[in-house]
């Protein structure tokens, strides 16, 4: 697993994935990735080596507004 800046994502309490950041906004995962799109919020993706996918997180400090 990628690390980012040193920090193991899977076990930090800052971030959200897209499900986990749906039900927070009350809205869609499409509406996520939309937003995503827009750049309305920070988002990033860790992927391994080798592979296409990932798995998207997004800064939870955002969603304290919802």
């Amino acid at each position: 697993m990628t690390t980012i800046n040193g920090v193991d994502p899977r076990g930090a309490g800052d971030r959200l994935r897209v499900n986990q950041a749906a039900k927070e906004a009350n809205c869609s995962g499409g509406m996520i990735y939309f937003w995503i799109a827009e750049n309305r919020f920070k988002s990033w993706t860790v992927t391994r080596r080798g592979f296409e996918r990932g798995i998207r997180y997004i800064d939870a400090k955002v969603f304290a507004i919802f």
